[in-house]
């Protein structure tokens, strides 16, 4: 899959024009992916997680046609790739397999102890929090396994939550890291990843 270098800025700027000729620009990928979803709910146009993941692919190809020097195959991707049809169980697998792979390359960023209680303090009332399956036991031993690594020992509150059923995460985990908001529509209001 063709992907976007993060560390190479296209020569003529983030843009994308539509199939209206509407031009929309942004100082970066995901600032111009937030224009273009914004718009979608301003015109209330389709914002599915499949319309989305449509458009950023929509927005991917436009920029590397426009600057082939900015794209290329296998690069590392900001979000793992995980079927839209898989299972909760298998999404968080997936998620947390990505978020190990970043950790082990330095790419994790751990935010402050009172950022991470007040995201607790929003998850725990969130009804998209979810149990994971525990039909495999090796499967959710691994889960565990996993988070706890990534969890690296905090206890903040965050052992009690459960997986994001919106986002497919592992919830334990994602109140801790620096993350930028996605500004996806079909998240709660008060979420702090909206």
């Amino acid at each position: 899959m063709v992907r976007i270098n993060p560390n190479i800025y296209p020569c003529n700027g983030y843009f994308f024009i539509d199939a209206e000729g509407v031009r929309f620009t942004a100082g970066d990928f995901d600032g111009l992916l937030n224009k273009l979803v914004e718009y979608r709910v301003q015109r209330r146009l389709d914002t599915s997680p499949k319309a989305l993941t449509a458009l950023e692919h929509q927005l991917t190809d436009f920029l590397c046609a426009n600057n082939p020097g900015l794209c290329g195959q296998g690069m590392p991707a900001e979000q793992p790739k995980i079927s839209e049809n898989a299972s909760l169980d298998g999404k968080v697998t997936g998620w947390l397999a990505f978020t190990f792979r970043k950790s082990g390359e330095g790419g994790l960023s751990y935010i402050r102890d009172e950022e991470v209680r007040a995201r607790v303090e929003v998850c725990a009332k969130c009804p998209q929090q979810a149990d994971l399956g525990k039909s495999c036991a090796t499967c959710s031993s691994v889960i565990d396994n996993i988070s706890g690594i990534l969890q690296r020992g905090k206890k903040l509150g965050q052992e009690s939550l459960r997986a994001c059923r919106a986002l497919g995460t592992d919830t334990r985990v994602s109140v801790l890291l620096e993350r930028r908001p996605m500004g996806y529509p079909f998240l709660p209001a008060n979420c702090w990843t909206r």
